[in-house]
């Protein structure tokens, strides 16, 4: 359950740090296998980020440890060596 806690955290603190006008497309990172629970939800909030927002707010998800593993990403939003954005 942490993992999910952290990827809302991570995907929550990249759309707080974005305003209205840059609000378009933001990256989730995970470090499982898109084919695993925590892999298929990330999938889920990115769909249902653009279905709620009716397509004005896209999510790439970013599976298995691609931009960096758990801590790597965390210390780079903090750092901002790892943006939200693309």
């Amino acid at each position: 359950m942490i993992p999910i806690l952290r990827i809302l955290t991570v995907a929550s603190a990249c759309v707080i740090g974005a305003t209205a006008a840059q609000a378009d497309t933001f990256r989730l990172s995970h470090s499982y296998e898109p084919s695993t629970a925590h892999g298929k939800r990330a999938d889920w909030i990115a769909s249902e980020v653009a279905k709620r927002t009716e397509g004005r707010h896209e999510v790439q998800v970013f599976p298995s440890g691609q931009l960096g593993n758990e801590r790597d990403v965390e210390e780079g939003l903090t750092l901002g060596t790892v943006p939200c954005r693309p």
